[in-house]
């Protein structure tokens, strides 16, 4: 591939600000936007994102002109593959990998200290090297394709990924929620990102999927107190539901929710509202998010120097939270306590034995977030519902973190998801046809 290099004004002035540890995010937030507003010809929209010191419409001709180019010559964008970030006294860069239609292409972006580009360029897809993607045995790709789909409103949407089966008549679609905090629409924890395999496996026999990154991975709130689980899961959870009845290929599709980890803390809720056929809940919890946190938290810090001492703060944070009627001016793992105040209204109840619909639970049994507490809250919970449980023995035989547990960082773990997942999953949904 023939390097391309486009600088934009190279800016060569010294910043005295130095990057701070908790702000990376939004580099890479703007990173995404600017790839998201590339891809959809808003080249307006991604001058935003650039340095003031650029003279605007100049800037706005070259991304243009430039960004045409590489689509005529290898097709449009489909997805980021993979990046990377490497961190300056004054500065960041962020290389990343993109699929095109026919070609991958590797782009590298400097920013400044206030997360604006100074400049990128188009650098040979050799100076990025994920690690290798195993391929499923049970993953056909003969069997499928995927749509681009945007929803969730026109000043902030969201790009969802709709795998299809090349079946002509499709008869049940997975709509994919995530665990706590920002996510991306793979649900990224391994090499084989799981919400892939998992999709890929079911469209190869015939089950769609629609999978969407978090509101939270790709914007900020615009306030502390409008990072709410409405404004971050619920709004964009029924634009896709109405997305998926407007879709041609499934509109008819019976549609079956999978909650994953802190997601499951909404079942009983949305079954009450009855827009789904059943529900999947993969490692799930009822307990409030912040015990569980809090358990994965010790989990981690389990042996490490101080860990006695921060873990009895936080515990001790946290029984504040609970006994106080007002959100405390203070944050937990990075949410503002309004949040966690907020998820009162969706706190797991019994479900009415006038509502009926169907559960799949897959457990395992090593998973950092499970706790024996969790299975009476189950039982009871669940008690008038049709609930088919599979248990596993370790993390490992169901998801893809290789033999070992991951750290919080590592994204590096091969190994891919269970085949008999994708099989008790396959076999549990035509089961209800």
């Amino acid at each position: 591939m023939n390097k391309l290099i486009l600088l934009l004004f190279f800016l060569n002035f010294t910043i005295s600000h130095s990057f701070q540890n908790d702000s990376s995010d939004l580099y890479v937030k703007n990173l995404f936007q600017v790839l998201d507003s590339f891809s959809k010809h808003h080249f307006i929209q991604s001058s935003q994102y650039f340095s003031d010191n650029f003279q605007k419409e100049a800037l706005i001709k070259s991304l243009q002109n430039t960004w045409l180019y590489q689509e005529k010559k290898h097709g449009p964008f489909q997805e980021i593959l993979y990046f990377t970030k490497k961190k300056g006294d004054n500065s960041l860069t962020l290389k990343v990998l993109v699929q095109m239609k026919n070609q991958k292409l590797a782009l590298q972006f400097n920013f400044f200290y206030n997360a604006k580009i100074k400049s990128f360029q188009f650098i040979d897809t050799s100076e990025i090297k994920p690690p290798e993607y195993k391929t499923p045995p049970y993953v056909k790709k003969q069997k499928f394709h995927f749509e681009l789909i945007e929803f969730g409103g026109k000043s902030s949407p969201l790009q969802a990924k709709v795998y299809l089966p090349n079946d002509t008549k499709v008869t049940n679609t997975l709509l994919f929620l995530h665990d706590f905090g920002p996510q991306n629409l793979y649900h990224k924890t391994g090499v084989n990102p799981y919400y892939r395999d998992i999709a890929e496996g079911l469209a190869s026999n015939s089950i769609a999927s629609f999978l969407f990154n978090k509101r939270s991975y790709i914007y900020q709130a615009q306030t502390k107190k409008a990072l709410t689980p409405a404004w971050e899961i619920l709004r964009d959870l029924y634009g896709a539901i109405f997305k998926i009845r407007s879709h041609p290929q499934l509109k008819n599709t019976q549609i079956t929710l999978v909650l994953n980890g802190f997601s499951s803390y909404f079942s009983s809720y949305l079954a009450t509202q009855k827009v789904f056929d059943q529900f999947i809940l993969l490692n799930p919890s009822f307990r409030h998010p912040l015990y569980t946190l809090f358990e994965k938290e010790e989990f981690f810090l389990n042996n490490k120097n101080n860990s006695e001492k921060l873990l009895l703060s936080l515990h001790q944070r946290i029984e504040n939270f609970f006994k106080s009627k007002k959100s405390l001016n203070e944050d937990f793992f990075s949410y503002p306590s309004s949040y966690f105040k907020k998820l009162t209204k969706y706190q797991p109840k019994k479900i009415n034995s006038n509502i009926s619909t169907e559960f799949l639970l897959l457990n395992a049994g090593e998973d950092y977030s499970q706790n024996p507490s969790d299975i009476p809250i189950f039982e009871d919970i669940l008690e008038t519902q049709k609930v088919t449980t599979y248990n596993f023995p370790e993390l490992n035989h169901i998801f893809h973190v290789g033999q070992v547990l991951q750290t919080k960082q590592n994204l590096h773990t091969k190994g891919i998801v269970s085949a008999r997942v994708i099989l008790i999953i396959k076999n549990w949904i035509e089961s209800k046809n």
